[in-house]
């Protein structure tokens, strides 16, 4: 599970100086389909997020999508603890 927890960290991408700011999480690095499919889904229950293909979910970041941002930060500290907690 530690593996999962690594690429769960990689997951999570920010603009690098581009025009536009946003979030961008990127799923298809995690091999369990379930695991990949669940975060997705998590990932995209938070308002104002975009698929970006089969394996991204984007939020472009605003004083408007600022509580959308922390919903999607604190669901990656909750899916890292339930990784960590699984072992």
């Amino acid at each position: 599970m530690s593996n999962a927890i690594n690429t769960l960290n990689r997951c999570i991408k920010t603009s690098g100086g581009r025009d536009v700011t946003f979030i961008q999480g990127y799923v298809a690095d995690i091999e369990n389909e379930n695991l990949k499919q669940d975060i997705r889904k998590r990932f995209l229950s938070v308002p104002s997020t975009t698929p970006q293909g089969k394996y991204t979910i984007g939020l472009v970041l605003s004083a408007a999508t600022l509580e959308s941002a922390n919903k999607l930060i604190q669901i990656v500290w909750d899916i890292s603890r339930e990784l960590a907690e699984a072992g």
